[in-house]
């Protein structure tokens, strides 16, 4: 799973950034690392094929200026090209876009398809493009490839151009193009705000005396943090400046369902969880084994058999619940069979 970072404040955005990334990245991610700001009427982005330190080595990512800007890490991605690393940047570099999601929506694939071929035809011009071949992503009328977040982005443009209000075209967009994911933007047009939209995919918000921090998971926030932590709203756009979240009143419409996390759904699968952690010592576990086992396994836990759920907010949840009350344990390893990735972070409880 991708993991997230945003921060609307009165500091250097860069360093918070990055900081909460490689906080994160341990769970899930560091193939495909980017980070973008905006200062003085500019958007300033970087990103490789590798993790933060990668970024950090390579490029100047941390020294980028201004106080505000959003940040991503994956943890796939075509490792031969970075058309695929997000953040993903619009021609006219006025906006940046960023997700975490799996492509679950049904239809998906076929409704990306659909769009990408209606921009490609209204004149729109694709900034990240491949030609890799690659069976998932919508293909241009030249050959190449374009990742399903360059085409929502540029949908989102499209609808903004048409007199939509940001939150609006994200809306917008995010019911068509609906599947299981969390997106932070980016716009020049207000440059002092973050946007966000969640349709099952965490995304936490930390209010602090600098201003609000965003991760995936509270896992990613500063030692010490003692401010109000917050899980986004379910299907409706928020706007994030330094002084707090505001939840707007544009929301998606005509979509799937999602199940909440209800008190059942959460003890139940804090049981559950703790029972495939408990013992795994010298077989410890990773994030994904616990999503999917949430997600695979733990269909009747949920209050209505919708077909996207919020597995990895309940696994997050959990996990940081076994961190507070002191029994969980990690240990870093490399991740079988990857190659390229570096060490991760395994878990498991004491018998």
């Amino acid at each position: 799973m991708c993991n997230i970072a945003g921060y609307a404040g009165t500091e250097q955005a860069a360093p918070k950034l990055l900081e909460m990334l490689r906080r994160q990245q341990a769970f899930d991610g560091g193939v495909c690392t980017g980070i973008a700001t905006i200062y003085n009427g500019m958007l300033f982005y970087r990103k490789v094929v590798g993790d933060v330190d990668t970024l950090i080595h390579t490029t100047d990512a941390l020294s980028l200026p201004g106080t505000i800007g959003i940040a991503h890490s994956r943890p796939g991605g075509n490792t031969l090209t970075y058309a695929y690393t997000h953040p993903a940047i619009t021609d006219n570099e006025d906006m940046a876009y960023i997700t975490n999601g799996t492509g679950r929506g049904i239809g998906y694939k076929e409704t990306a398809q659909e769009v990408c071929t209606s921009l490609e035809n209204d004149g729109y011009l694709f900034k990240d493009r491949c030609f890799v071949e690659d069976s998932f992503f919508p293909k241009l009328k030249d050959g190449s490839h374009v990742s399903c977040i360059t085409v929502r982005m540029n949908l989102i443009d499209r609808y903004i151009k048409e007199g939509n209000s940001i939150p609006e075209a994200m809306a917008k967009t995010l019911s068509k193009m609906y599947t299981d994911n969390v997106t932070l933007l980016l716009n020049l047009r207000e440059p002092e705000k973050i946007f966000a939209l969640r349709t099952t995919r965490p995304m936490a918000a930390l209010m602090e005396e600098d201003g609000v921090y965003m991760a995936t998971t509270r896992f990613a926030f500063p030692d010490g943090a003692k401010g109000e932590v917050m899980q986004l709203p379910l299907h409706q756009a928020c706007e994030i400046t330094k002084n707090g979240v505001k939840v707007t009143d544009a929301k998606l419409s005509g979509v799937e369902p999602v199940c909440e996390v209800t008190p059942y759904a959460y003890s139940e699968g804090y049981k559950r969880i703790v029972n495939l952690l408990t013992g795994k010592k010298d077989a410890p576990l990773y994030f994904d084994d616990l999503e999917m086992a949430v997600y695979n396994d733990m269909k009747d836990i949920w209050p209505e058999q919708h077909h996207l759920v919020q597995d990895a907010r309940l696994v997050y949840d959990v996990l940081w619940q076994l961190k507070c009350e002191g029994r969980l344990k990690t240990t870093l390893r490399p991740m079988a069979g990857s190659g390229h990735l570096k060490e991760r972070i395994y878990m498991w409880l004491e018998d």
